[in-house]
């Protein structure tokens, strides 16, 4: 009984800590920034985003994804879209308490082979 009792314990711990650990935007308050990479320094990275350059500081809290990958801040570089949310200080700083590789665009819907702007861009011109 109280083997039983241990196991349907653990079970319910390790359903509970995958709910806790999937990712949706549902978990975050506020709207994401995205944009693409830039530049990255130490601590720093320069996000070109539709309003112009942002400065995103990276503490030692910021969670980084790829997709819903952890992976290393050092992964980063020029060029990677990327979506980040935090909080924006007066200053326009942003502080990321989470950074993901890959922006909500592209992960669109694929409809034949294609997702985020190509996707976007055919549904444009449909009548």
């Amino acid at each position: 009984m109280t083997r039983r009792l241990t196991l349907a314990v653990f079970a319910l711990a390790m359903a509970s800590s995958w709910t806790l650990m999937a990712h949706g935007p549902e978990k975050h308050k506020g709207k994401p920034t995205m944009g693409t990479v830039a530049s990255i320094s130490e601590g720093r990275i320069a996000l070109k985003t539709k309003d112009g350059t942002k400065t995103v500081t990276v503490t030692d809290k910021t969670k980084v994804l790829d997709g819903e990958t952890p992976m290393e801040l050092s992964h980063l570089k020029a060029g990677n879209e990327l979506t980040v949310h935090g909080t924006t200080l007066a200053s326009g700083v942003i502080v990321a308490e989470e950074i993901v590789k890959g922006t909500e665009s592209s992960k669109g819907m694929k409809m034949g082979g294609m997702k985020g702007h190509a996707h976007e861009k055919m549904m444009e011109h449909k009548p």
